[in-house]
């Protein structure tokens, strides 16, 4: 059995789709099928089923068992080339939402020592997307941030902190002379809110839903930065639903407590099933144990 046929069919199942792997690859189409066919024939079992004409594809039951199984193998062809060629940089993937990363990963940092720092390859994107990376073995470890506890069985977690959300005005706004507020008293405001990749997103559309405040969804002034979102907050142009802490020392924009608070739980998260090299564990055990007390 041929690496890179497992690699290739890797590539496909991940992608979807013969035409993005290949792209992916740098290979060319028919090679990409030939050594899928190679390992179909090689192993006696169909592994794909093209739909459409070629252009949307699934795998069978036996191809979802290879799938996973040739993830391992391939990790541990990583492992291996990063155990030995130990005179090479090694580097570990870690996950930092953008708002983890603004406010609390740079506490963190300061407890790491310089060997795990140079070690680290941050990959930014908002929480709802880092479980995808993460599932998908784009990431060895990452931050992420729910709006409740996490619970899976499939990932190993370590609790860091719980915050909770304000909302956010600028300091001309009728409602920053106010102590408290209930969402419902929101109805009809403009609101700025991060992308859909963003825990914040989801959790800001739920509440204005289950409010009937449709309008309010679809009118939602999106921004992909916080510092942008909280730019736009501070100017006017609507109001914000953002994490306490991420407001950091800013005087420009007042955070007014919900009268039912809602929180944001971050844990550090990693793959149960996902074997790590001496550096990774190494990387892992001094994230954990900076991440101890925050």
């Amino acid at each position: 059995m041929h690496l890179s046929d497992l690699k290739y069919f890797v590539a496909v199942a991940e992608e979807k789709s013969f035409t993005k792997a290949s792209q992916l690859l740098f290979i060319s189409q028919p090679s990409l099928t030939v050594s899928i066919n190679r390992l179909e024939n090689e192993l006696g079992k169909r592994l794909i089923i093209r739909k459409r004409g070629g252009k949307e594809m699934t795998l069978t039951a036996e191809g979802e068992l290879v799938f996973e199984h040739a993830k391992k193998i391939l990790r541990e062809i990583d492992i291996i080339y990063l155990e030995v060629k130990e005179d090479e940089v090694k580097k570990v993937r870690l996950g930092v939402p953008p708002i983890i990363g603004a406010y609390l990963f740079p506490k963190i940092i300061k407890r790491l020592d310089k060997n795990t720092i140079s070690g680290l390859e941050l990959i930014e994107t908002g929480s709802e997307n880092m479980r995808k990376l993460l599932d998908e073995d784009k990431l060895e470890m990452c931050f992420i941030g729910t709006e409740m506890p996490l619970k899976d069985n499939h990932l190993e977690t370590y609790f860091i902190m719980r915050d909770s959300y304000s909302i956010c005005t600028s300091l001309e706004h009728p409602l920053a002379k106010r102590e408290s507020v209930d969402f419902s008293e929101l109805a009809g405001e403009q609101f700025v809110s991060l992308g859909d990749d963003f825990v914040q997103y989801k959790i800001l559309k739920a509440l204005c839903l289950e409010r009937g405040m449709r309008d309010e969804v679809k009118n939602f002034v999106i921004a992909n930065e916080i510092q942008t979102a909280k730019s736009l907050i501070s100017n006017g142009t609507g109001i914000g639903f953002l994490i306490t802490s991420s407001l950091g020392s800013r005087e420009d924009i007042r955070a007014i407590p919900l009268k039912i608070p809602v929180y944001f739980y971050v844990y550090l998260v990693f793959k149960k099933d996902r074997e790590l090299s001496e550096f990774e564990k190494d990387v892992k055990e001094s994230l954990i144990k900076a991440n101890a007390g925050l």
